[in-house]
Protein backbone atom coordinates (compact mmCIF):
# COMPACT_ATOMS: atom_id res chain seq x y z
CA UNK A 1 0.00 0.00 0.00
CA UNK A 2 1.37 3.39 -0.96
CA UNK A 3 1.75 6.04 1.70
CA UNK A 4 0.37 9.28 0.29
CA UNK A 5 0.04 12.72 1.81
CA UNK A 6 -1.16 16.14 0.67
CA UNK A 7 0.19 19.60 1.34
CA UNK A 8 -2.51 22.24 0.98
CA UNK A 9 -1.76 25.96 1.20
CA UNK A 10 -4.43 28.52 2.04
CA UNK A 11 -5.68 30.37 -1.05
CA UNK A 12 -5.43 34.08 -1.76
CA UNK A 13 -8.61 36.17 -1.77
CA UNK A 14 -8.62 36.61 -5.58
CA UNK A 15 -9.16 33.86 -8.19
CA UNK A 16 -8.86 30.49 -6.53
CA UNK A 17 -5.83 28.37 -7.43
CA UNK A 18 -4.81 26.23 -4.47
CA UNK A 19 -1.80 23.95 -5.06
CA UNK A 20 -2.28 20.40 -3.79
CA UNK A 21 1.03 18.54 -3.68
CA UNK A 22 0.68 14.77 -3.56
CA UNK A 23 3.71 13.04 -2.01
CA UNK A 24 4.44 9.32 -2.11
CA UNK A 25 6.80 8.08 0.61
CA UNK A 26 6.75 4.26 0.52
CA UNK A 27 8.55 3.80 -2.79
CA UNK A 28 5.46 2.54 -4.63
CA UNK A 29 3.80 4.35 -7.51
CA UNK A 30 0.05 4.93 -7.24
CA UNK A 31 -2.31 5.20 -10.20
CA UNK A 32 -5.87 6.48 -9.83
CA UNK A 33 -5.50 6.35 -6.06
CA UNK A 34 -8.54 7.74 -4.21
CA UNK A 35 -7.60 10.80 -2.19
CA UNK A 36 -9.50 13.18 0.05
CA UNK A 37 -8.30 16.65 0.96
CA UNK A 38 -9.84 19.45 3.04
CA UNK A 39 -9.24 22.96 1.70
CA UNK A 40 -9.82 26.19 3.64
CA UNK A 41 -11.53 28.93 1.65
CA UNK A 42 -11.37 32.71 2.08
CA UNK A 43 -14.24 34.42 3.89
CA UNK A 44 -17.11 35.57 1.71
CA UNK A 45 -15.90 34.06 -1.58
CA UNK A 46 -18.05 30.97 -2.23
CA UNK A 47 -21.70 30.21 -1.48
CA UNK A 48 -21.56 26.65 -2.90
CA UNK A 49 -19.21 24.17 -4.61
CA UNK A 50 -20.59 24.38 -8.17
CA UNK A 51 -17.67 26.43 -9.52
CA UNK A 52 -14.91 24.27 -7.99
CA UNK A 53 -12.71 21.96 -10.05
CA UNK A 54 -9.50 19.94 -9.68
CA UNK A 55 -6.88 20.25 -12.42
CA UNK A 56 -3.47 18.72 -13.00
CA UNK A 57 -0.39 20.93 -13.19
CA UNK A 58 -0.77 20.90 -16.99
CA UNK A 59 -4.40 22.08 -16.72
CA UNK A 60 -6.22 18.82 -17.42
CA UNK A 61 -9.57 18.61 -15.65
CA UNK A 62 -9.75 15.75 -13.11
CA UNK A 63 -13.13 14.20 -12.20
CA UNK A 64 -13.83 15.18 -8.59
CA UNK A 65 -16.61 15.55 -6.07
CA UNK A 66 -16.92 18.27 -3.46
CA UNK A 67 -18.80 18.59 -0.21
CA UNK A 68 -19.11 21.36 2.35
CA UNK A 69 -17.32 20.65 5.63
CA UNK A 70 -18.34 23.89 7.33
CA UNK A 71 -19.36 27.49 6.69
CA UNK A 72 -18.61 30.93 8.05
CA UNK A 73 -21.75 30.74 10.22
CA UNK A 74 -22.71 33.84 12.13
CA UNK A 75 -21.20 35.93 9.34
CA UNK A 76 -22.34 35.47 5.73
CA UNK A 77 -22.68 31.65 5.68
CA UNK A 78 -20.12 31.35 2.85
CA UNK A 79 -18.00 28.19 2.59
CA UNK A 80 -15.17 27.93 5.10
CA UNK A 81 -13.79 24.45 4.31
CA UNK A 82 -14.59 22.07 1.46
CA UNK A 83 -13.77 18.40 1.06
CA UNK A 84 -12.45 17.42 -2.37
CA UNK A 85 -12.33 13.76 -3.42
CA UNK A 86 -10.67 12.58 -6.61
CA UNK A 87 -8.37 9.91 -8.00
CA UNK A 88 -4.73 10.91 -8.26
CA UNK A 89 -1.58 9.36 -9.65
CA UNK A 90 1.99 9.76 -8.46
CA UNK A 91 5.30 8.08 -9.28
CA UNK A 92 7.31 6.11 -6.73
CA UNK A 93 9.66 7.94 -4.41
CA UNK A 94 13.23 6.94 -5.22
CA UNK A 95 15.15 9.99 -4.03
CA UNK A 96 15.01 13.78 -3.87
CA UNK A 97 12.76 15.31 -6.53
CA UNK A 98 10.76 12.12 -7.12
CA UNK A 99 7.45 10.79 -5.83
CA UNK A 100 5.43 14.01 -6.08
CA UNK A 101 2.63 15.23 -8.30
CA UNK A 102 0.92 18.60 -8.30
CA UNK A 103 -2.83 19.23 -8.60
CA UNK A 104 -4.79 22.47 -8.21
CA UNK A 105 -8.17 23.40 -6.80
CA UNK A 106 -9.62 26.07 -9.13
CA UNK A 107 -12.87 27.99 -9.23
CA UNK A 108 -13.26 27.76 -13.01
CA UNK A 109 -16.36 25.56 -13.06
CA UNK A 110 -17.08 21.86 -13.15
CA UNK A 111 -16.30 21.41 -16.86
CA UNK A 112 -17.35 18.32 -18.77
CA UNK A 113 -15.92 14.84 -19.19
CA UNK A 114 -15.99 12.35 -22.02
CA UNK A 115 -16.69 9.51 -19.58
CA UNK A 116 -18.49 9.36 -16.21
CA UNK A 117 -16.74 8.93 -12.89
Amino acid sequence: MAALSFLCLAPAASALSVPLTLKESAGLAATNWPVTVVVPLPYGQFANTTSLAIRTASGTLVPAQFSVLNRWTGRDNSLRHVVAQFQASVGAYSGPGTGTNLYYLHDDGPGSFSSPL
